[in-house]
């Protein structure tokens, strides 16, 4: 018998923010860039959420073989 399979894709979108000083920024130009490493401050930042658009889906049926 002919089956129809339905996947369901599902996320949440979260978007933050940091701020930085004009040297942090110089710095992390160059990380990516790719001239630098990772600065080590990046990881100590403090973001702050400042949009969220949560559900959205992505439905896609196809046959099932």
């Amino acid at each position: 018998m002919p089956k129809l399979q339905k996947s369901i894709s599902q996320g949440d979108h979260f978007q933050y923010e940091a701020e930085i000083t004009e040297e942090q920024l110089e710095e992390f130009k160059l990380y990516a860039d790719g001239k630098i490493e990772e600065p080590e401050w990046f990881d100590k930042l403090e973001f702050t959420l400042t949009n969220s658009d949560k559900g959205q889906r992505y439905i896609e049926i196809d046959v099932k073989k």
